[in-house]
This record gives C-alpha cells, sequence and structure tokens, in this order.
C-alpha cells in the first residue's frame, strides 16, 4: 500500500474525494489537517 500511493514519512495523510484522490499532508499538523478536511469537506 505504501508503495502505491508513493508513502515515504509517517504520519501521511491522503484524502479522497468520489473514490479519487484528492490531496495528501506528510506530518503530524493539526491545524493543517483540519484545514485540509476542511477545504475538501466544501
Amino acid at each position: 500500500m505504501a508503495q502505491k500511493y508513493s508513502i515515504r514519512a509517517m504520519p501521511t495523510f491522503i484524502f479522497f474525494k468520489n473514490g479519487e484522490r484528492a490531496d495528501d499532508m506528510t506530518g503530524a499538523n493539526k491545524v493543517g489537517l483540519e484545514g485540509k478536511v476542511k477545504m475538501l469537506a466544501a
């Protein structure tokens, strides 16, 4: 699975929207993670 999505660091968050990869984020950044979720939920 890590190779399929080119994961090189932990944690890596991969966001999917409508079954398609929409974005990703590497690192434990609570504010950044919340921002990505809000952006993709809109």
